[in-house]
């Protein structure tokens, strides 16, 4: 019988059945664990891709939402400023025939003492123009703004009175841009008037260079030569006279005469 039960079950034949069901059971576990190593790689992609999603999607909507934080809350101040030949005026019409590009109303003025070159309107050094509201002072603002435009502009805002600043202010938390040049130094390299005031409160600021009239290095000061000789520290800020010019200059070439300290 022992005989008979070990040709019975481990013959040949039965031995290579028994390997085949073990060699499919190897090949089931590997399987197993392959499909499964594979269903959890999936598993985690596709958590991946979703949070990726989800962190994209929470982004998307606060740029939309800080997009109309921006657009419920225009009105801000831009300066432009820098020596006389710096580009000012250029800029400041630059940005004023966009504004009339784009179809959006502007309202231009200019302090009534700036009469070189036209009464009424900003002219550049190089012959740009735009018709501009020449007025006294600050306080006539409002009286020629019907309703309040998307923008109004203000050029060589050093010469207006210390009310433009208030005006500015008022301008730009109702909503309107408000974009001002000017000189920001006087011709003896000091704060011009209610510029430092303008450009600490602006949003915006744009300080152009010149080029020096004497080394040609970057220029940030304004020259007045009166008679063939620099202007002395005790003259008027504001002079208007034929005998006097201007150059832009360097720290290094600016010169102001009778001056009793050191830049």
């Amino acid at each position: 019988m022992g005989k008979n039960f070990w040709h019975e079950y481990f013959s040949i034949p039965n031995i290579m059945g028994y390997f085949r069901i073990v060699l499919v059971a190897v090949y089931m576990v590997l399987f197993y664990n392959i499909i499964i190593k594979k269903a959890r790689i999936r598993y985690k992609t596709l958590c991946f891709k979703k949070i990726i999603k989800c962190s994209i999607m929470t982004k998307v909507k606060q740029e939309r939402k800080m997009a109309v934080d921006l657009k419920c809350k225009d009105g801000w101040l831009e300066v432009i400023c820098g020596c006389m030949f710096a580009g000012k005026t250029e800029e400041l019409i630059r940005r004023i025939n966009r504004i009339k590009y784009a179809k959006k109303d502007i309202v231009v003025f200019k302090p009534v003492i700036d009469n070189r070159y036209d009464e009424k309107q900003v002219v550049s050094h190089s012959n740009q123009r735009v018709d501009s509201i020449p007025i006294q002072n600050s306080q006539e603002v409002f009286a020629y703004l019907d309703k309040l435009p998307y923008a109004v502009a203000f050029d060589e805002a050093q010469f207006f009175d210390d009310g433009l600043v208030d005006v500015t202010d008022r301008l730009a938390n109702s909503g309107v841009r408000v974009i001002v040049a000017g000189l920001d130094q006087d011709f003896r390299g000091e704060p011009f008037g209610i510029m430092p005031i303008l450009m600490s409160k602006a949003e915006y600021v744009t300080k152009l260079q010149g080029i020096c009239m004497v080394c040609g290095a970057p220029a940030t000061r304004t020259q007045r030569i009166i008679n063939g000789r620099p202007a002395a520290y005790n003259d008027p800020t504001i002079l208007v006279s034929a005998k006097e010019k201007y150059e832009s200059r360097c720290r290094h070439c600016h010169q102001v005469f009778n001056q009793t300290h050191d830049e």
